[in-house]
């Protein structure tokens, strides 16, 4: 198999640390990575078998250490967090047949796709008007396909794209109401990933 993957921006990091290591943004910590941001890089993997999504993640852990020079701990911190809770009505979620994690715009409402109470409190510690770690206290497990009006505020930023409509939506503690769900300030210990040294790779 061979899989060849253009790489941009900041987040490409992010992204290789969130799935290698299974964390979310929140519980990255380190040095400013903006270093990568003007780079591009062309990642080619190859494997003689199929392989599973277990393995991929190992060969990619193995790969943010050997050409990026990856060096990290973890820690537990003491943080200001948001708990994704259970509010008194009822679920407004249906279970996914398929696990696809899609988060889409449309008409003014967010729907998601086979998206799991994890992956919903990981897409909301990355809104603007969120700004903290969301940690998930749903005791809900599986996938689940939902829709969340917006109500007002990211609508109105709509005719400027999905991403920054999205970003932008600062309605998000009323509606998510919607679906059953509220969003509590707290106080929680919470496993960190502390990056210790990464590097630019090196042009095979």
């Amino acid at each position: 198999m061979q899989c060849r993957l253009a790489v941009q921006e900041e987040r490409f990091t992010r992204r290789l640390l969130k799935a290698a290591y299974n964390v979310a943004d929140f519980q990255i910590v380190g040095p400013n990575i903006r270093a990568l941001v003007s780079d591009r890089f062309d990642i080619v993997a190859k494997t003689s078998h199929e392989t599973s999504r277990s393995e991929l993640m190992s060969m990619m852990r193995q790969l943010l250490q050997d050409r990026f020079k990856l060096a990290f701990h973890r820690e537990m911190r003491r943080r200001s967090v948001f708990k994704l809770k259970r509010a008194k009505r009822p679920l407004a979620l249906v279970r996914a047949t398929q696990a696809r994690d899609l988060v889409t715009l449309r008409h003014n409402s967010v729907l998601f796709g086979g998206v799991t109470m994890g992956r919903l409190a990981d897409f909301l510690s990355g809104l603007e008007s969120v700004n903290r770690p969301v940690v998930d206290y749903t005791g809900l497990e599986g996938q689940f396909d939902f829709t969340i009006k917006m109500a007002y505020s990211g609508a109105e930023h709509a005719e400027l794209g999905d991403e920054h409509a999205i970003y932008a939506w600062d309605a998000i503690f009323h509606d998510i109401q919607q679906i059953g769900l509220r969003l509590v300030r707290a106080q929680d210990t919470i496993d960190v990933l502390i990056i210790d040294r990464i590097e630019l790779p090196e042009a095979n």
